[in-house]
């Protein structure tokens, strides 16, 4: 199931959001301070952060720097603000990157369902790739229909690489988002579980690889399209 944060300091507009996105069959998970909601986003994985631009106590600006440090997922702004007037540190916002409130609830679902798409994450939980398709429910992948099932952190990897094809996702993001803040060991265990992803997948080479982008971490590069 796709997992929607909504920072939000206001509790009506909250409900409002909630309610709605979960008519979608999204889940929708609750902040209502930049703290809370970083603490809830280097908890658990994100697929959307809904963010207003003017919390109270710290405002949007500096809390999307701080998310964007570390995460790559799509944040879609709650602004009062004139259209001409959303920028983000002196650039200023796509379209879809941000919805004036009051808002049409229509509107929002959209927007939301537009970025998610664009990040190529999609409500059905499952990704297609040229030949390469991965089931996210059921934890399949499929390769020119030849099925491989993987273990379950091995399965995380290749998922979260093959939501965003050329992406850089360094150790620790990968560490973070998969094994949890937590995590005590040594960051290096990726380059085994993705070791062990090339290996399995080798005779596919032609449909994606995974590269190494030295002194980063790792992308997925798909080879061609259906």
């Amino acid at each position: 199931m796709v997992k929607v944060l909504v920072v939000e300091d206001d509790l009506h507009i909250q409900h409002l959001i909630k309610f709605n996105l979960e008519l979608e069959g999204l889940s929708v998970l609750q902040a209502f301070s930049s703290e809370e909601a970083l603490d809830k986003i280097y908890e658990q994985p994100f697929d959307l952060v809904l963010l207003n631009h003017g919390l109270t106590y710290k405002d949007g600006n500096s809390l999307y720097d701080e998310i964007r440090r570390d995460f790559l997922l799509p944040i879609l702004f709650l602004t009062r603000k004139k259209p001409y007037d959303n920028q983000v540190n002196g650039v200023q916002l796509k379209d879809d990157y941000y919805i004036v409130e009051p808002f049409n609830p229509l509107e929002l679902i959209q927007r939301v369902k537009g970025l998610l798409q664009r990040y190529h994450i999609v409500f059905s939980e499952t990704l297609t790739i040229g030949q390469l398709k991965i089931c996210k429910k059921d934890q399949m992948v499929f390769v020119k229909n030849h099925l491989i099932l993987l273990p379950h952190k091995e399965f995380q990897i290749l998922f979260k690489l093959a939501s965003y094809p050329g992406k850089t996702f360094t150790r620790m993001q990968l560490i973070k988002q998969i094994w949890g803040t937590d995590y005590q060991g040594d960051e290096r265990t990726i380059d085994v579980h993705i070791k062990r992803l090339r290996k399995r997948f080798k005779q596919w080479s032609d449909e994606f690889v995974i590269v190494t982008v030295r002194g980063m971490g790792y992308r997925l590069e798909a080879k061609r399209y259906e």
